[in-house]
């Protein structure tokens, strides 16, 4: 009777403690604030053989092992067509909604991310395109092309006839330094210069418009994580939310870390041709005059433990999908 006793007494205590891990990690999850000592080894570190045939091999076995994650397979956006107009007004669908490229000429599909080599990549991409641009600066440039150009929806590409089997690429880069240089380049840099930004983000966080200053890091990571991935600013979007790579099958993954190899594989893929040189070193980033902007620990160091982590849940599935790891941020 003892040992039958004590044999159902180890079952349930068994039970109990698996129902209290579980608990535990659906509460840590909802918080989105694990603590270090809950911080083990993450699939998402980089992948030895780091080329385009293992990054899409990584994207099809994520989005298998999170099938059943809404936002990636059926997201709510991603539909909608921008057909080219010399006017802002004839602008049919946003950036955030229509981030693919479509060149008929190339028969290529490219999915623009802000802070990722976009600008660059634009200013190729325009005369190629016979984009024309009035002005000279960044701003110009930017609405010609988004006027200028055919632009899809991942959801409509995927349903518009011969177009979906256009070459469908797409560049990233770490999450993290791609927040960063947000930071840099949409904050830092003021009000003069970023006056749009600061009245439609900055002077909501408490005391920068009363201040007259520019945001603190923390206080822009906190701006961005009261936002959704969906209807984040495209400078943040979570690549996920907007190129939709488990709903395309991306055939070329480009990284700005190894720039100065994929660039050139991808215009020979594209047929696009004097481009080679024009990434000549990896993962670079403009810097912006009296701004530390070479080194992105030097700001999530700035950030409290909580912070990081609740970033990580942020962009978790964009470091699952592209193989970053996020630990040699953590202050």
């Amino acid at each position: 009777f003892m040992s039958n006793f004590v044999k159902v007494s180890l079952k349930k205590l068994c039970l109990t403690g698996t129902a209290l891990c579980v608990l535990m990690l659906v509460h840590s999850f909802l918080l989105k604030t694990p603590t270090r000592s809950s911080i083990q080894p993450s699939k998402c570190l980089a992948d030895h053989n780091d080329d385009t045939d293992s990054r899409r091999a990584r994207i099809k076995s994520v989005c298998e092992i999170h099938r059943s994650y809404r936002p990636l397979h059926r997201p709510s956006h991603g539909l909608g067509i921008n057909l080219p107009s010399s006017s802002r007004k004839g602008m049919k669908c946003n950036s955030r909604d229509c981030p693919l490229l479509v060149d008929d000429s190339r028969s290529l599909a490219f999915c623009f991310i802000s802070k990722v080599a976009s600008t660059t990549l634009k200013g190729i991409f325009a005369p190629l395109l016979n984009v024309t641009v009035s002005g000279s600066d960044y701003d110009t440039m930017h609405w010609a092309f988004h006027n200028q150009t055919l632009r899809f929806g991942p959801r409509t590409l995927l349903q518009h006839g011969e177009r979906r089997n256009y070459t469908k690429a797409l560049f990233v880069r770490h999450p993290f330094e791609r927040l960063v240089s947000t930071y840099i380049d949409k904050a830092l840099r003021g009000r003069k210069e970023m006056a749009w930004a600061y009245a439609l983000y900055w002077d909501k966080i408490p005391g920068v418009r009363a201040e007259n200053r520019t945001p603190t890091f923390s206080e822009f990571v906190e701006f961005v994580l009261a936002t959704t991935p969906e209807k984040s600013d495209d400078h943040w979007t979570p690549y996920y939310a907007r190129c939709h790579p488990c709903l395309l099958d991306y055939d070329f993954v480009g990284k700005l870390e190894t720039a100065s190899r994929d660039f050139p594989m991808f215009f020979s893929l594209a047929g696009i041709r004097g481009q080679a040189g024009v990434f000549g070193h990896n993962n670079s980033r403009h810097n912006v005059r009296g701004v530390n902007a070479t080194d992105s620990k030097y700001y999530f160091n700035q950030l409290s433990f909580s912070q990081v982590m609740r970033l990580y849940s942020w962009y978790f599935y964009d470091f699952e999908l592209f193989g970053y790891d996020f630990r040699d941020y953590l202050p």
